[in-house]
């Protein structure tokens, strides 16, 4: 997590949500696609997936994927 300077304020953490609502061409693959989904609600979401590929949240939906 970053402020609003970019500064680092967490690395790793465990995000609780409440249960994501999912539009039907935006399949949820796990729970760290739901985490990056419903913390997107509350600012911009840059998910790091494990095999390097990277997906850019904002609102709630998935804006680009790398």
């Amino acid at each position: 997590m970053l402020d609003h300077d970019a500064n680092l304020l967490a690395f790793g953490a465990i995000l609780r949500h409440s249960p994501v609502v999912v539009t039907a061409d935006e399949v949820a693959e796990g729970s760290r696609t739901a985490a990056a989904i419903a913390a997107s609600q509350f600012g911009s979401v840059l998910k790091v997936s494990e095999d390097g590929r990277l997906s850019f949240y904002k609102g709630g939906h998935c804006v680009w994927d790398l």
